[in-house]
């Protein structure tokens, strides 16, 4: 097989696994590899296993989150926008992401029990980043130069709480309606979008107290 082919193929792999991964939750590597046209020895050739290639997809998905949260955080001029509005945008960028890798989300809160690597990587990335945190928490300081240390602490939880909303929402959707094929992906995002504007405005009052 040529080079080509090989990328052709691991790029194949890599799109597929994403989408079915953001609509389900869970993933089956025969239903990555019947929805990449290639067999499961292909999928083990390419990526070792399922992990490691569910870890590679996720890992891309909240490295692109952890980007705009960085340029956000970086283009924040006090001068020229209120916290309140710094807060907002941060908040929305995670609830958009949190919308649009739903299955992502639900996936890397059920294997937490697995401790499997692909159900650290949220932790890894936004709580056990130094580097990170330390840019999240000198912006904290600054608009709540009188907070401790665990007040911080506790609004940078509340921050990333963002998450686990349309988890939450999308699971209360599933018990009401019984069976998680009985609804479409686009159905169940418009029930969480449903909450957005609610959540974000409360959300932020809490965060700018």
């Amino acid at each position: 097989m040529s080079q080509l082919n090989d990328l052709t193929t691991t790029e194949a792999i890599l799109q597929v696994t994403e989408k079915l991964l953001k609509e389900k939750g869970n993933v089956t590597i025969k239903e990555i590899a019947d929805a990449a046209f290639v067999n499961i020895a292909a999928v083990n050739y390419h990526f070792r296993s399922k992990d490691a290639l569910l870890q590679i997809v996720i890992e891309k998905s909240v490295q692109e989150l952890r980007t705009k949260i960085i340029n956000i955080i970086i283009s924040y001029d006090e001068e020229v926008e209120t916290f309140e509005s710094l807060m907002t945008r941060l908040i929305d960028v995670i609830f958009d992401f949190a919308e649009d890798n739903i299955g992502i989300i639900n996936y890397s809160f059920y294997q937490i029990a697995t401790q499997s690597q692909s159900s650290n990587i949220l932790v890894d990335f936004f709580l056990a980043d130094d580097e990170f945190t330390n840019l999240i928490s000198t912006n904290l300081r600054k608009a709540f130069p009188n907070a401790t240390e665990d007040q911080l602490f506790a609004k940078y939880l509340i921050i990333f709480s963002s998450f686990a909303v349309p988890f939450f929402l999308n699971f209360s959707l599933l018990q009401n309606q019984g069976q998680f094929k009985s609804t479409t992906h686009e159905y169940r995002i418009k029930y969480i979008e449903k909450y957005r504007d609610v959540y974000i405005e409360e959300l932020r009052k809490i965060l700018t107290t």
